[in-house]
């Protein structure tokens, strides 16, 4: 969490010392490509999130041209940078996001 712009109400959780970080490229640079790295950024997460694995996003290198091409050339990969990814084992579990209902959010057809 960044100094002074927390936000309240939200959790957060605290990292390992030394977490990985994952870069998510694609290939080609258009809608496809768009298209697919966002579904593999769902896939990573679901199934991080399934053998405890948190991760956050640290996509502020990718803001600028120059980093961009730095970040591509330094994940040692062919392709165009979509997503940094922080990736590691929290300290502590984050409370639970609040839900609502079931039968609040499904409607069920009559048969």
């Amino acid at each position: 969490m960044a100094v002074g712009l927390d936000v309240p109400g939200r959790g957060s959780a605290a990292f390992e010392r030394h977490p990985d970080l994952a870069v998510l490229e694609t290939a080609d640079d258009g809608p496809e490509a768009w298209i697919g790295a966002g579904q593999a950024l769902q896939r990573l997460l679901l199934e991080a999130t399934g053998h405890g694995v948190v991760a956050s996003f640290a996509n502020q290198p990718l803001e600028d041209a120059w980093l961009r091409t730095e970040v591509a050339a330094g994940a040692a990969h062919h392709g165009h940078p979509r997503m940094v990814l922080r990736m590691g084992y929290a300290t502590a579990r984050p409370p639970a996001a609040p839900r609502r209902p079931l039968d609040e959010v499904v409607r069920y057809a009559d048969a």
